[in-house]
C-alpha cells in the first residue's frame, strides 16, 4: 500500500521560489505527539480525545516560507481500528473553522474536504496583521491539514491549488 512507506514522500514539495524550512522547524519532517496535541484548542485534553488517543499512527510535516508567507502541510495517519478517525478529524477541523469569520469552499474530489480563507486578520499591537487560510480533507486513513499565514490576504486560489496538489499525491 502506498501509505505504508515513508509518509514524508507523499508530502507536496515547496513551490518554486519558496524556501523549505522543514529541517529548521522539526529536524526530520516528523511531528511528535505532544507537538500535535498542542495544535488543538484544548491541548491538555488532546491525548484523552479519541481522535488523538491510541488511533494516531504518525504525522509527517513540511514547512516553507516565501517572504512573509509561511506554509505548514501536515499528513496525520491513523490506525482505523475502531472508527474512520481521519474523517472524524477532518469534520472537527472544518466545523471548528466554520465557527470563525471565514469564507469556505468545497475541495473538489474529496467529498467533505474544505478550504477556508479567514475573513479578518489577527491583529496584535506592534505586529503586522496576520491573514490565514486553511484546508482540511482526508483520503483513507490520512488526514490532510494545511495552514498558510501571511501579512497580506491569502487568495483562495493559493490555498485551493496547494490542497488539490497535495490530494493528488495521496
Amino acid at each position: 500500500m502506498r501509505t505504508d512507506g515513508d509518509l514524508r514522500d507523499l508530502l507536496v514539495k515547496a513551490p518554486k521560489g519558496a524556501k523549505d524550512v522543514t529541517s529548521r522547524v522539526t529536524g526530520d519532517g516528523w511531528m511528535e505527539m505532544p507537538e500535535f496535541a498542542d495544535t488543538f484548542e484544548e491541548p491538555a485534553d488532546a491525548f484523552s480525545d479519541r481522535v488523538i488517543g491510541s488511533q494516531i499512527r504518525r504525522i509527517a510535516v513540511a514547512y516553507w516560507e516565501r517572504g512573509h508567507q509561511f506554509t505548514e502541510v501536515r499528513l496525520a495517519q491513523f490506525r482505523h481500528e475502531e472508527n474512520l478517525e481521519a474523517a472524524v478529524l477532518t469534520d472537527r477541523q472544518n466545523n471548528f473553522t466554520a465557527a470563525e469569520p471565514v469564507d469556505s469552499w468545497p475541495l473538489p474530489g474529496t467529498g467533505d474536504g474544505m478550504v477556508h480563507v479567514l475573513s479578518r486578520p489577527e491583529r496584535k499591537a506592534g505586529y503586522l496583521p496576520v491573514y490565514e487560510a486553511r484546508a482540511f480533507a482526508h483520503r483513507g486513513d490520512i488526514s490532510l491539514q494545511i495552514w498558510i499565514t501571511d501579512t497580506r490576504p491569502v487568495p483562495k486560489k493559493t490555498i485551493m491549488d496547494l490542497a488539490e496538489r497535495q490530494m493528488e499525491r495521496l
